[in-house]
């Protein structure tokens, strides 16, 4: 079986402390037979919204240039790339 989505649970909130709020994920893969990482998804999301409330949200990505073998090692890499608060609440690998 294969690891062929990435879905990242995240907080959407309001106000001066999340203003501008943006994480960037990019997953990498490597195979059992491969020395190096390959990028296989880049992809950004808003932890602000103009609601007066806080809310979780799900974001579902595909790892449409490779998947993660059985065996591979996957490296998740995320940077706060605007803002200065964002809040991840849960990491999910799937096979679907």
């Amino acid at each position: 079986s294969e690891i062929k989505t990435i879905t990242i649970n995240s907080l959407k909130s309001y106000g001066e402390k999340w203003e501008g709020s943006m994480a960037r994920v990019i997953v990498y893969v490597k195979d059992p037979e491969n020395q190096e990482f390959e990028e296989v998804k880049k992809f950004d999301i808003e932890g602000f919204h103009d609601s007066n409330t806080s809310v979780s949200y799900t974001n579902f990505e595909s790892l449409d240039k490779r998947f993660a073998k059985i065996g591979s090692t996957l490296k998740v890499n995320v940077s706060l790339v605007g803002g200065t608060t964002f809040k991840i609440v849960g990491m999910m690998f799937c096979r679907f």
